[in-house]
């Protein structure tokens, strides 16, 4: 017999039995799991609708993080007293996105000029579906906001370099004029203009005292998972019936693509390897989940209802659907196990052999 080349962990080390899994493991695959799903849905958007709808779709799911976040997060960051606004704005995006897992830096150019980047992913791929317009999208929708939550209408923010056009990263600089700033002004293009050199871009630093490594950690797991629902339930709520179909088919997508880690780390088979799956994609995330044997397979109860808790507010119709497609999606990226997969309950999943 030759030598047995599956490829299932190429690059990566074969996963360890997940009742071993520590808090860094379980926040890590977390944080890729979740993050992972929500790109999937933004390129299966992408492909549906086009960029540029979808572009106004992540620019409106930003307005609504950007009201509902920013200045509640500047307080939970210890920022909130910080002066001027620019150096403020830039430290919330830098701490807050940094805890999120992204590569971004500041720099303080000057009292009324502040820089932001976002560097790639290391060893990332997949960017070049992304045109600038999806680039823009969160600059529009939440930087240009900031000044008007802050009560200071002279604050506003300019795009200089975006990785869709082959830049190094995404930034740009919150700049404070003195002087009141249009609506249509807030969010201005200037490619092209010089940032601080490297020499003066600063990483996220947290005093490890109010942010020790297991709050931090949480902090991961806790963003990527609330950032994956609320992308889900706004395509649903703004997109309706093509936001469900990028729904189910970008959750198909990366239950596929996790499926052979998983498998090796819950062991077993059939239905109640498929339900124990399930069930660590959420309590990875933070989720206290119920998993009881029914001889012929699993039911997986969930502590909390992930579409309840999004920023967005769907129909009784949109929730039914929503929950539906997601049981569609495991039931389909299952089948060659032959199970029958249902929604027992608004937080309940059974899986049963067929």
């Amino acid at each position: 017999m030759g030598t047995l080349l599956d490829n299932d962990f190429i690059g990566m080390a074969r996963p360890a039995a997940f009742a071993d899994w520590t808090l860094e493991d379980k926040a890590l695959i977390a944080a890729r799991f979740w993050n992972t799903l929500g790109d999937e849905l933004d390129r299966t958007l992408i492909r549906n609708i086009g960029a540029e709808r979808t572009a106004e779709f992540n620019q409106e799911l930003f307005r609504v993080h950007q009201r509902e976040f920013f200045v509640s997060g500047c307080q939970a960051l210890g920022i909130s007293e910080v002066t001027p606004d620019t150096k403020k704005c830039v430290l919330y995006h830098c701490l807050s996105t940094a805890l999120g897992g992204a590569r971004s830096r500041y720099a303080i150019e000057s009292d009324s000029k502040a820089w932001i980047f976002y560097l790639p992913d290391t060893m990332s791929a997949g960017g070049g579906v992304y045109g600038d317009e999806a680039h823009l999208a969160a600059f529009r929708g939440w930087y240009a906001n900031n000044g008007v939550a802050l009560g200071n209408d002279s604050l506003a923010f300019v795009v200089t370099h975006l990785l869709a056009r082959g830049d190094p990263y995404d930034a740009g600089y919150f700049v404070d004029s003195g002087l009141p700033v249009a609506p249509e002004e807030r969010c201005t293009v200037q490619f092209g203009a010089v940032p601080p050199p490297l020499s003066a871009r600063r990483s996220a630093a947290f005093d490890p005292e109010v942010w020790p490594e297991a709050r931090r950690l949480k902090a991961l797991r806790n963003f990527a998972f609330s950032w994956a629902w609320d992308r889900i339930v706004g395509a649903v709520e703004l997109l309706g019936d093509v936001g469900v179909e990028g729904v189910r088919h970008a959750f198909e997508i990366v239950i596929n693509s996790y499926l052979p880690y998983f498998a090796v780390a819950i062991g077993g088979d059939g239905a109640s390897m498929v339900g124990r799956y399930f069930a660590a994609v959420h309590e990875i995330a933070g989720v206290r989940v119920n998993v009881v044997e029914l001889g012929a397979g699993v039911q997986v109860e969930l502590g909390v209802d992930p579409i309840e808790q999004s920023s967005f507010e769907l129909s009784e119709g949109q929730v039914d659907a929503t929950r539906r497609c997601i049981a569609e999606a495991w039931s389909r990226i299952t089948a060659d196990y032959g199970l029958v997969i249902e929604n027992a309950a608004p937080t309940v999943l059974t899986f049963s052999e067929s």
